[in-house]
């Protein structure tokens, strides 16, 4: 903990969020290609998502749950960045509609494929989501990535929750989007 005394401290722009971290999952529903798959919602899935989120995260506590309904789509989403914006906006229209407390991060799953080798062979985009600006602006806590099975998807979901606690990327490996005051 930084500080040790469990402050926050203005130097650092520290906002909090509350006793925990709270993520709605959003399953989609692919149909584009006729199939309507959902995502890997197993428990043993959605405990990767927690324990990464709760070991990376400054948070005494990780709470995730799966939206009941889940939302289709019949247009494609592809390797490559199309459909992308489209099914963001989607899913950030949902957290308008569902209207939850100014704390849950809304994070929409989707297996755009049978397979991530399938869909990712040659390199691939696996999240996005919209960089916070101002820590008020809780209409805006939504993000997408792909929902296979394994640590990729795991890895999706808290690099594009970190957008939607406002963090950009390192500037590292060619990076777009960077934070110009790193580290």
């Amino acid at each position: 903990m930084w500080p040790l005394d469990g402050t926050t401290t203005a130097t650092v722009g520290a906002v909090s969020t509350g006793p925990q971290l709270k993520v709605v999952i959003v399953p989609i529903a692919y149909g584009s290609d006729g199939s309507n798959r959902l995502p890997d919602l197993t428990p043993t899935q959605i405990q990767k998502y927690k324990d990464l989120l709760f070991a990376l995260y400054p948070t005494p506590a990780v709470s995730i749950t799966v939206r009941a309904q889940p939302v289709g789509i019949s247009y494609a989403v592809s390797a490559s960045g199309g459909g992308w914006n489209q099914l963001l906006t989607q899913v950030l229209g949902v957290r308008g509609s569902d209207a939850p407390d100014k704390d849950v991060y809304y994070y929409g799953l989707f297996n755009p494929s049978a397979s991530f080798g399938t869909y990712c062979g040659s390199g691939c985009v696996v999240g996005l989501s919209p960089v916070i600006t101002n820590a008020g602006d809780s209409s805006s806590r939504a993000s997408i990535g792909v929902g296979f099975t394994g640590d990729v998807a795991a890895e999706a979901l808290v690099h594009e929750l970190g957008h939607a606690h406002g963090r950009n990327h390192a500037p590292c490996n060619g990076a777009q989007g960077t934070d110009g005051s790193y580290p």
